[in-house]
């Protein structure tokens, strides 16, 4: 997301995903959550809430796929996942050239916090959608994505493999039920950072692809919101 802290707040993204949770209270929610992690605090928060619900069985958090290539990125989350005791949840990457970024906070979480991944050992994201996917119930899964939608993008492009015979486009019009994407800024804007991300054409071409319900969270929701002041009482060990 940029440096645009606190604009977007996690807080927002929960309780977008609380409303579909209860939306879905008969049937567990099973959510992938894919994420530009390690820029504002929003990703941070939301990967901590859903590690909340899916250790209260409220859902189950099928996987994380990261947008985001700083060289701490996914390791941090996988160290926010141990943390809740959930080590073994699956983390995806983007393909491409790996940066460092000192104010991103994934270094810091990283290097306090117990994980065993990194960038160099975690599948591409592409192929980490397809196999979560393929192994899925029809029109069983939410996707929830809180950055860049590249994944996304590269995931309905995809060619059928071992995991799966089905185009990227018809693996996830089977198998996703829905879409919640936090992006935009309602009802007009420019350059918003997660329908932008230096990549221009991908969210068009993302949203004239898929013909499945899609619930968006704009900017214009949380810029008024503000928090993380009561995070300074949490145990110093806590990711958040």
């Amino acid at each position: 997301m940029m440096n645009i802290s606190f604009k977007r707040l996690f807080f927002l993204l929960v309780s977008c995903i609380a409303a579909n949770l209860q939306l879905y209270a008969q049937d567990k929610p099973i959510l992938i959550f894919d994420t530009d992690f390690g820029g504002d605090a929003d990703d941070l928060g939301a990967l901590a809430m859903l590690n909340h619900f899916h250790n209260k069985d409220e859902m189950q958090l099928l996987g994380v796929m990261c947008w985001n290539l700083e060289k701490y990125a996914v390791s941090a989350i996988d160290a926010v996942n141990t943390h809740y005791g959930n080590p073994n949840i699956p983390i995806g990457r983007r393909l491409g050239e790996v940066h460092e970024t000192p104010w991103n906070h994934s270094e810091v979480i990283a290097k306090d916090l117990v994980h065993d991944v990194t960038l160099k050992n975690v599948p591409d994201a592409t192929e980490l959608y397809r196999k979560l996917l393929s192994k899925s119930e029809d029109e069983s899964v939410i996707v929830v994505a809180v950055g860049p939608l590249m994944n996304i993008k590269m995931l309905l492009d995809s060619e059928p493999d071992n995991y799966s015979k089905l185009s990227g486009r018809e693996l996830v019009h089977r198998k996703v039920k829905e879409f919640v994407i936090m992006g935009g800024n309602f009802p007009m804007s420019e350059n918003e950072w997660n329908f932008d991300g230096n990549m221009p054409g991908v969210t068009k071409y993302v949203l004239e692809n898929l013909k499945l319900p899609i619930t968006f969270s704009g900017a214009e929701v949380g810029a008024s919101l503000k928090t993380g002041e009561v995070f300074n009482q949490l145990p110093k060990d806590s990711p958040l």
